[in-house]
């Protein structure tokens, strides 16, 4: 789901006005309001276009919910990236069924857990993050007009 390169310019915009500004936006609120909007079975371009960054925390847990050893996830499922991170070895997201669901939903690494990161208290300082990441999930862009909005109204 590309944007239009208009699009791309305003959010990096909005991004950077928000980043240098003082005023505390209820982004909690805002990813909530999205995801009321979004629902991720509907969509689930993460899990089709993104491949997760695993932490070698995650890969126990993950294993012990598809019931293999750690050694046979890795041989399966993961692949180390070119920065050295550990990521699936293909997409879609090999976890992902076509029902949309994940099939290790409740064992899923803590990069999908936390995704899309649009409440993450380091909010300010993921703005490549959130770029990305808006070209990705629609609930993201709708959490970005929700900055732009207000920081466009004047206090």
């Amino acid at each position: 789901m590309k944007r239009a390169a208009g699009r791309v310019a305003i959010n990096k915009l909005t991004l950077q006005k928000y980043s240098r500004s003082k005023k505390i936006l209820p982004l909690q609120e805002y990813t909530q309001k999205a995801f009321e909007t979004v629902k991720c079975l509907d969509c689930a371009n993460c899990c089709k276009n993104l491949g997760p960054a695993l932490l070698p925390t995650d890969l126990p847990r993950m294993a012990a919910g598809l019931q293999i050893s750690v050694t046979a996830l890795l041989k399966k499922y993961i692949l180390m990236d070119e920065d050295g991170d550990f990521t699936v070895n293909a997409l879609p997201c090999p976890f992902l069924g076509e029902d949309l669901y994940c099939k290790i939903y409740e064992f899923r690494p803590r990069s999908c857990r936390e995704y899309p990161h649009t409440a993450d208290r380091n909010f300010k300082k993921l703005t490549n993050l959130h770029l990305n990441n808006a070209e990705t999930c629609p609930a993201v862009q709708l959490v970005l007009d929700k900055i732009d909005t207000a920081l466009a109204i004047k206090d």
